[in-house]
């Protein structure tokens, strides 16, 4: 047996289970020279391999052939095997339900005619009994009788020692099995040709050279089995066998024809080879054709349409003909030519597009081609060739699993061949490596190195190069992650570049993600965290880590509780996949999952990466899971499968249900009935949709386990997983322009910088422009550093957003300062604790009181007053004026507050300006419930909420006014008249005289004249006045996020006058009294969608012409950081 014994596929055995050869397996000693020479690091050389069929290869066969599908036991199969007997007792006969009667091993010479009796018999087996036959015609030891049983499917007669088939066989037409095997018959007789129904024919070692011509009326056989015969010619008449799959036997029996003078021409390619039957490559249907050994150089033009798996080894083959393997490409999955005359591989080879197995090995080839279309190829041996190079174009190979490339000369790998990220077995063994690049750390699937599984060689092998790099003492070893480990290691403390990536963490909060992150990058390994010590992350940190392997990251580490989820959007939406190196992590507790638990732990983070990301075409959203464990795990293996399973299937949900949304878009987008501004947006939604569906997502294979004492190995492992998969993104900046911009960045002295101020800055700094030309093998161009400083967090840029993306920030840690102000889990306690207490007597409030007042709102309906947002601001980060107003006008464009100069005065509280809805927790149906709130609020005719607000803001003018007037009364009433003349004093008794008897409604009508927006009307006029009714509705397939409905009142709030903020409802008016409410719910509707409503009252019809016009705006800002909501509106009036 040679090394080809060892490599044989796994896919190539299963589909050739029926015809097993020995050849295909190694030897135990096969197996014990090779661990010989990798400890000594010789070079064996592999034994030959034997020619010529055992007859332990025929049984093997046999056993696995169709022909012994015997049925289980049951009343109708009577088994009487090895009984010794010599004739059988004639109560056999009465049983004629009897289907299956087995006979083998007894001492029968014959059958009785009472046989015919047993009418249902289907299956008979007379194998190993001596049977007596004298001549062709005789019919004693088989009954004419036979011929009636009209059910007989199946006849064994093997192992018989018959010279002649008795001559009933032949009258029984209705068998569809026959076996005659292990006879002494050396010829068929042209009755065979009776058996027209017969499907599967066994004549192994029967001493026959041919078939008869007759064979050719068996037009429904599809197997015929003719191993050890020395088969010398085979009739035309076969290729009338139409239905034929398998013509199984020894086709080098057919080298008999050739002398060595013949041999010796048809080696040196100066005649072709003819001595196979032609009509063997006109089998249209068979599936399996062995030629190994045949002594051929030549394949005739054939039919052999249906070919499946094709042996050439062992023969004389140079090149091929296109019309030879156009026919057998169609479906061929399995070619072996090893041990040929190929100098190349052949192009017309490269167009077997279904082929799985090509074994080339044993050959002359020196040169790979420069393109493979081999793209489902899983299997490659080029093994024992003259290859010194491997070239790139082997990265085409994409599904490749299997490539093995020993005893070849080569010296050097391309970058690109550590693209086959499927390979889990390559074997470099006896070439002329110095070195192996880190890059095979890409090839994740090569879980050992020189290593065996039942005598077959698995995993990497590199065993007899002259390997400087790893040295001997680590690539001699069966664990590959110590050969990951130390290549790059060594690769990156050696280079002046550094490989950089962002590393985005996510995880619900107190599961100890951000402990986790300080243990290994604070260098805190192995303690236990401080059940006094709150490690919940306030929005969210942001810092770098530069490993010893040069190896650079951006860590964000985003909060767990459910509040942060309103900052999401921002930062995911952002993201660019097809440029930025990004890891999206998902930290979740190992130890308490459960299948209950998989959507609070894993699956609402992976729905949140695919509605706010935007999805890339050229680089999937990698998405890492590592779980924090402890000892009471023991169903670690079964656990890690159902979280694959469960976070794979949530993808494929996702891309279903926006295939099914795609559909419905398309349907509307035909109905005539939806009006053409609808379609126009529509037809955005589908843009999107498209481009989603073309996106990539990928859940990375390898969950990593974290002890919850976060000892160092399994830290280090981590760290070592996230190593690989930066490096693997293949982003390197050089170290000399990593330093110089995280110095150049702080010198600008701004927060904010526009797009092109920046591009101005970077382009005319000399240095800079030295360091990207210095950079060997980049074009590296402005662009790319700004990319680059937004993936490392030196510069925030929202580039995704039309009107923000002109701005940069150029302190990602001031961004995340002017969210923390007010985004955080725990402002209630912050504000109520003694540090706020002591900032409190700087003097922001005249009292105790009036701050916990202030807090409530705060607290309740996310109401912040102007002086309490000053006090925040300056309590956490020292803000100026300046600065504070600048932090809000960040926040207002984050969607994340809204300010108003309106005051709403309740029970003498003065609502302050700045307005956060999503820390509002007052509920709308709990109040609406409650019997201290004034009904009108609530109703569905929610505008008489504003007609009560008029007439408490009346009556307080007209408090306000007549107290104005008693003390101006007052004040003449004590003026000394002493000098006045008696036309002064007249004027001042009528004054004080009006006074006496002031006009309350002619005051209160000129009080209103001078505001003009507060138009107070009769109660009857409002309803007059409301005589549209519109109702809009937003649509998601996806459940949509409050944080969502958060944003889009924001975004109204450029819209309206005056509002009330509940939880889930908000009702609003503009300066012209038209309102409206907006209302969100969390369940399903009747068309299986979440929504969002909003409810219009208005007085004409040009102001919800108005809102619609500009609602698509709003909607189409909110597509930018929910470009996977899928987000659908439809608009109803009511006259």
């Amino acid at each position: 047996m040679d090394e080809k014994d060892s490599k044989v596929s796994s896919s190539a055995k299963t589909k050739k289970s029926k015809s097993k050869s020995p050849e295909k397996n190694s030897s135990p000693t096969k197996s014990a020279k090779s661990t010989k020479s990798l400890k000594s690091g010789s070079k064996s050389k592999s034994p030959k391999r034997k020619l010529t069929a055992s007859t332990k290869d025929i049984r093997n066969d046999f056993v696995e052939s169709s022909f012994f599908d015997i049925p289980k036991s049951t009343p109708e199969l009577e088994d009487m095997t090895g009984q010794g007997l010599t004739q059988l007792n004639s109560k056999i006969f009465q049983k004629i339900t009897l289907k299956t009667l087995i006979l083998s091993g007894n001492n029968l010479r014959s059958l009785p005619s009472a046989i015919a009796e047993l009418v249902n018999l289907e299956h008979l087996d007379l194998s190993k009994n001596p049977l007596r036959v004298k001549d062709v015609d005789d019919t004693k030891c088989l009954p004419l009788e036979m011929r009636f049983l009209r059910n007989l499917k199946y006849l064994s007669i093997s192992e018989c020692n018959l010279r002649y088939i008795p001559t009933t066989v032949w009258l029984c037409v209705h068998l569809k099995k026959l076996d005659l095997s292990r006879n002494k018959i050396s010829l068929l007789v042209p009755d065979i040709g009776n058996l027209q129904k017969l499907t599967h024919l066994n004549l192994c070692q029967c001493n026959l050279t041919t078939l008869p011509p007759e064979i050719g009326f068996c037009t429904q056989l599809v197997e015929i089995l003719l191993m050890a015969n020395q088969i010398e010619s085979l009739p035309d008449s076969l290729k009338d066998c139409v239905k034929l799959e398998q013509l199984k036997m020894s086709y080098r029996t057919f080298t008999a024809l050739l002398d060595n003078y013949m041999e010796n021409l048809i080696s040196k390619g100066q005649i072709k080879s003819e001595h196979v039957p032609v009509v063997v490559f006109e089998l249209e249907n068979l599936k399996t054709l062995d030629l190994k050994n045949t002594k051929i150089n030549n394949l005739p033009e054939n039919n052999l349409k249906n070919l499946h798996e094709l042996y050439l080894d062992y023969n004389y083959f140079e090149q091929f003909t296109d019309l030879a393997l156009k026919p057998i490409g169609l479906k061929l999955t399995v070619l072996t030519i090893s041990r040929n005359l190929l100098k190349e591989i052949p192009n017309e080879l490269l167009n077997l597009s279904n082929l799985e197995v090509l074994d080339l090995s044993y050959n002359q080839i020196s040169n790979l081609p420069s393109r493979f279309g081999l793209y489902k190829l899983k299997e490659l041996y080029l093994n024992n060739n003259c290859l010194k190079t491997i070239i790139g174009s082997v990265s085409a190979l994409k599904n490749l699993e299997k490539l093995n490339l020993e005893y070849n000369q080569i010296t050097d790998l391309a970058d690109l061949f550590y693209e086959l990220k499927n390979l889990n077995y390559l074997d470099l063994s006896y070439n002329k490596l110095t070195r192996i690049s880190p890059k095979i750390n890409n090839l994740q699937l090569l879980q050992n190195a020189h290593s065996y599984d039942k005598f077959i060689k698995i995993g990497f092998w590199v065993i007899g190069n002259p390997l400087i790099i790893p040295p001997k003492e680590i690539w001699q070893t069966n664990n590959i992650h110590k050969i990951y480990k130390y290549l790059s290691g060594y690769n990156q403390r050696n280079l002046n570049y550094t490989f950089y990536s962002k590393l985005v963490f996510l995880g619900c909060s107190g599961i100890g993600k951000s402990y986790l992150i300080d243990s290994f990058f604070n260098n805190q390994n192995g303690l236990e965290p401080n059940e006094n010590t709150d490690y919940r992350t306030i929005v969210a940190r942001k810092f770098y880590k530069r490993t010893i392997n040069k190896v650079e990251w951006m860590i964000l580490d985003f909060g767990g509780h459910e509040l942060y989820k309103i900052i999401h959007p921002l930062f995911f939406s952002s993201i660019d996949h097809e440029i930025e190196p990004t890891v999206l992590i998902i930290v979740y507790k190992h130890s308490e999952y459960t299948n209950e638990t998989y959507y609070e732990f894993v699956g609402q983070w992976i729905e949140s990466i695919l509605t706010y990301s935007k999805l890339s075409t050229k680089n999937a959203i990698r998405i890492k899971l590592i779980g924090i464990t402890d000892s009471s795990d023991l169903d670690t293996t079964d656990k890690i499968a159902q979280i694959k399973e469960n976070s794979r299937q949530t993808i494929k949900e996702y891309f279903e249900k926006m295939t099914k949304k795609k559909s419905k878009l398309e349907a509307m987008i035909n109905d005539s009935n939806i009006t053409e501004d609808n379609k126009s947006y529509l037809k955005t939604v589908l843009e999107n949709i498209n481009k989603n569906l073309s996106g990539k997502v990928k859940i990375l294979d390898e969950i990593t386990l974290v002890d919850c004492k976060f000892r160092k190995k399994s830290i280090e492992k981590v760290i070592n997983d996230l190593e690989n998969i930066t490096i693997k993104f293949n982003k390197i900046v050089p170290l000399s322009l990593n330093t110089h911009l995280k110095s150049f960045i702080p010198k600008l002295k701004t927060n904010l910088i526009d797009y092109e101020i920046l591009v101005d800055h970077l382009k005319n700094n000399q240095e800079l422009q030295n360091l990207i030309r210095n950079f060997k093998n980049s074009n590296l161009n402005t662009s790319d550093i700004i990319n680059y400083l937004k993936t490392i967090g030196e510069i925030f840029w929202l580039n995704n957003d039309n009107q923000l993306n002109e701005k940069i920030f150029l302190h990602y840690e001031y961004v995340l300062n002017c969210l923390k102000i007010y985004i955080r889990h725990d402002l209630s306690e912050y504000l109520k604790s003694d540090k706020m207490k002591l900032f409190n007597s700087c003097g922001f409030f005249k009292n105790e009181n009036e701050y916990e007042t202030s807090v409530d709102l705060c607290n309740r309906y996310g109401i912040i007053e102007d002086k309490l947002f000053r006090f925040i601001s300056f309590s956490s980060f020292q803000l100026n004026r300046e600065e504070l107003d600048q932090a809000i006008e960040f926040l207002k464009q984050f969607l994340i507050l809204y300010k108003t100069e309106t005051q709403y005065l309740e029970d003498d509280c003065s609502f302050g300006q700045i307005i956060l809805p999503f820390m509002c927790v007052a509920s709308f149906e709990e109040e609406k419930n409650s019997e201290s709130v004034d009904p009108d609020l609530y109703c569905d005719d929610f505008y008489k909420y504003f007609i009560r607000l008029d007439k408490i803001r009346n009556r307080r003018e007209e408090i306000k006014e007549i107290n104005a007037l008693r003390k101006q009364k007052e004040l003449w009433s004590s003026q000394d008249t002493e000098f006045f003349d008696e036309e002064e004093e007249s004027r001042r008794q009528s004054r004080l005289s009006s006074i006496d008897k002031p006009n309350i409604e002619a005051l209160k009508f000129d009080y209103l004249t001078e505001i003009e927006h507060l138009r107070i009307l009769p109660e009857s006029d409002y309803i007059n006045k409301y005589k549209y009714k519109g109702l809009y509705e937003i649509n998601s397939i996806f459940k949509i996020e409050r944080h969502f409905f958060n944003k889009l009142s924001i975004l109204l709030q450029e819209f309206v006058y005056e509002r009330y903020d509940w939880d889930n409802v908000v009702i609003a008016r503009d300066l012209y009294g038209n309102c409206f409410r907006l209302r969100y719910s969390s369940e399903i509707n009747t068309d299986e969608e979440y929504g969002i409503k909003i409810e219009i009252l208005c007085a004409d019809l040009k102001f919800l012409n108005e809102f619609k016009e500009n609602f698509n705006v709003i909607l189409e800002k909110l597509m930018v950081y929910y470009p996977g909501l899928c987000l659908t509106k439809k608009f109803t009036l009511v006259a």
